[in-house]
């Protein structure tokens, strides 16, 4: 039962550590798209037009 719970703490461990990386870049995203929301929010209060007429 003791090698159970050691094979678990280290998956989860390794899993952590694997995972740590993707977090930090979803984190970091999101902090962007709030922070950029606002002035979104804004051109498209003016009708500004997302893409360029082609």
């Amino acid at each position: 039962m003791g090698t159970v719970g050691v094979g678990v703490a280290l998956l989860v461990y390794w899993i952590g550590s694997n995972t740590t990386q993707l977090i930090l870049w979803i984190v970091a995203a999101l902090f962007i798209a709030l922070g950029l929301d606002p002035v979104v929010r804004w051109l498209e209060g003016k009708k500004v037009p997302a893409r360029p007429a082609s």
